[in-house]
């Protein structure tokens, strides 16, 4: 067996995803993909790349607070994410629909 799926269709018919969710995306299509980092927040919500997170304490008037007073989006740099996995974050928003935190900073 060969490791080049296109010289082998034995291999491409047998193979099978291990979770199907998506097969295929349009290149017109809005959809964008964000990658998990393997990371869950102190509720336990999944962290994605795009999401915005920080040391929730509270909110104020309807808006989120943290301890520090900033916020920060989750993105691959280098070779891994930026996020400590030693810290405790707590995701509030992404940067398609809580962007608005990540500029309050600014």
């Amino acid at each position: 067996m060969t490791d080049n799926p296109e010289a082998n269709d034995e291999w491409i018919s047998e193979w099978q995803p291990l979770n199907p969710v998506i097969t295929s995306i349009q290149s017109d299509s809005d959809l964008i993909l964000m990658q998990y980092t393997g990371l869950t927040d102190e509720q336990g919500t999944d962290i994605y790349e795009g999401d915005v997170v920080g040391d929730y304490v509270g909110e104020h008037k309807g808006q989120p607070v943290t301890a520090s007073g900033s916020w920060q989006e989750v993105s691959w740099e280098g070779c891994g994410f930026n996020l400590d996995p030693t810290k405790s974050y707590r995701v509030v928003g992404n940067i398609y629909q809580s962007g608005d935190l990540l500029n309050a900073q600014d």
